[in-house]
């Protein structure tokens, strides 16, 4: 066996994590433009992926230390992987959202009239 073969077959598993990371990132930029009523410049596009895959990367890394820890099912986990980066970024838009209005309300500013 040579040794590019040897590293396929020993980093197969975390590549399975990134290739469904791209993906579904991807799938979440596409989803964005389409809910959106304005054409987008090719900047907010570019960036618009960055900051997704950013969101998905966050998401891929939680399943894939979840799949590791609690030795979940290899394929189930891609899955997983790939469904999350979808919805991270919603997902991540909702936390912040609710913390910031924790916060506002714990140390005292009016949040909602």
């Amino acid at each position: 066996m040579s040794e590019i073969e040897m590293w396929v077959k020993q980093n197969l598993s975390w590549a399975g994590f990134v290739v469904m990371v791209v993906i579904g990132s991807v799938v979440a930029h596409i989803k964005a433009y389409e809910t959106s009523v304005i054409e987008w410049p090719l900047a907010q596009h570019f960036w618009g992926i960055v900051k997704r895959l950013f969101y998905g990367c966050f998401a891929g890394m939680i399943v894939y230390f979840a799949h590791d820890y609690f030795r979940w099912d290899e394929k189930l986990s891609f899955i997983a992987a790939g469904i999350c980066s979808v919805f991270a970024p919603d997902l991540f838009d909702f936390i912040y959202r609710l913390g910031k209005k924790w916060i506002q309300k714990f140390i005292g500013v009016d949040v909602d009239k």
